[in-house]
């Protein structure tokens, strides 16, 4: 039995509750929502060693870039803020939070697309949400468990078959005694699109079917990190298909990995006596990419920035003997994988979108690829996966 070990878990709702104005985030720019298909929600665990809190937050959201994730981190007030973690699904049927779906001509923004209110009201939320699963811990265990099956019957990586993270990471934490789930983290690289562009329906897409499954078998929150999903791990349906056929797979493929979460939950290996461990640095990522510039300059990132780059930050947590990745943007397979084997966690949770949303992460040689053109066009440049992977070294 884990002593001194205490968790909490709570979810609220964070549907923007005036459509007008929600322009949808991926895909082009300008597309405006119509309707609400399934709730938004923001899902958050807090855990406590006796010494050590930690607490991870993970939203129904395409991003948010370091300046909000602070702000986020900081208004909780009843944790330090670098013991908080903010993590997005990444779907691409939510509002945009970090501006670039906005109004445009053609596919070129010439305004941001957030809704400053929508973000005054993610601030609320957060503060009430971290502060109710602080205030409902209780005696707890975590277990562990990673399912390492082939997944290419259901996921794909359309720029290279070949490549992918397998792994299949899920967390357990039950209130001692067997009274209960109190929450199941569930680790996996998988694009959340598969109502793809000519849907105009808020959703949290799969991810919301995948909780509604494991909370029904479980009774407890079910939370979602996206891992290695970047160019481009996504749902393995054809592009063509067409929105009505598209309506009947994001529940089905939800459900799918639903599955794959609640069978690794059933040999989850109990951890004796977790201890949490919580390090994180701030660094500076060069912005090589004159399209991310530009827009920046026109204030639709509205991110600062200097002569050196942009801000942002790489942490890593150790729960038991489980190892916690935080990465700022959508980390490509490959870059996932070779930070599994640095840090050797059993298992490494690798989080994208993570504490910032720096776009796609890409090894310097994926750059002179013309296959990976579009990510090209939305990555900070080949520097960043090199710094990240130098910091990781120092915060182990």
């Amino acid at each position: 039995m884990a002593e001194n070990f205490y968790a909490g878990a709570a979810k609220v709702d964070i549907t923007p509750t005036d459509i007008s104005n929600v322009y949808l985030a991926g895909f082009d720019p300008n597309r405006k929502a119509e309707h609400v298909l399934d709730p938004l929600y923001a899902r958050a665990l807090y855990l406590c060693d006796g010494d050590e809190e930690f607490a991870l937050v993970s939203y129904d959201l395409i991003g948010l870039m370091y300046p909000e994730t602070l702000r986020l981190r900081e208004a909780a007030g009843v944790i330090s803020p670098k013991n908080i973690w903010i993590a997005c699904t990444h779907t691409h049927s939510g509002p945009d939070t970090i501006g670039l779906w906005g109004p445009s001509v053609g596919s070129i923004p010439i305004g941001s697309g957030i809704d400053s209110r929508y973000f005054t009201f993610l601030v609320k939320e957060t503060k009430a949400l971290i502060l109710r699963a602080k205030r409902i811990a209780r005696p707890a265990t975590v277990a562990f468990a990673s399912d390492n099956t082939p997944k290419g019957t259901h996921t794909w990586n359309v720029r290279n078959k070949s490549i992918m993270d397998h792994e299949f990471n899920v967390m357990v934490i039950n209130r001692v005694g067997g009274k209960g789930n109190i929450a199941c983290v569930s680790n996996f690289g998988a694009h959340p699109e598969v109502l793809w562009d000519k849907n105009t329906g808020i959703s949290s897409d799969w991810v919301g079917p995948m909780h509604k499954a494991v909370e029904k078998k479980l009774r407890g929150v079910s939370l979602f990190i996206n891992g290695g999903l970047g160019a481009m791990v996504t749902p393995a349906i054809e592009e063509s298909l067409s929105l009505k056929k598209r309506m009947k797979l994001y529940p089905k493929y939800g459900k799918t990995l639903a599955t794959i979460a609640l069978r690794a939950a059933l040999n989850a290996k109990p951890a004796k006596r977790p201890r949490i461990k919580v390090r994180e640095k701030r660094i500076t990522i060069p912005l090589k990419n004159d399209l991310m510039n530009f827009i920046n300059n026109l204030g639709i990132l509205k991110r600062p920035k200097d002569y050196r780059g942009v801000l942002s930050s790489a942490a890593i947590t150790r729960i038991g003997p489980a190892i916690f990745i935080a990465a700022p943007g959508e980390a490509v397979p490959e870059f996932t994988l070779a930070v599994k084997r640095l840090v050797g966690g059993h298992p490494t949770f690798f989080t994208s979108l993570c504490n910032d949303e720096l776009g796609y992460l890409l090894p310097r040689k994926y750059f002179d690829d013309p296959a990976y053109e579009y990510e090209q066009s939305v990555s900070p440049g080949g520097d960043a996966t090199d710094i990240l992977l130098d910091v990781y070294r120092e915060l182990l």
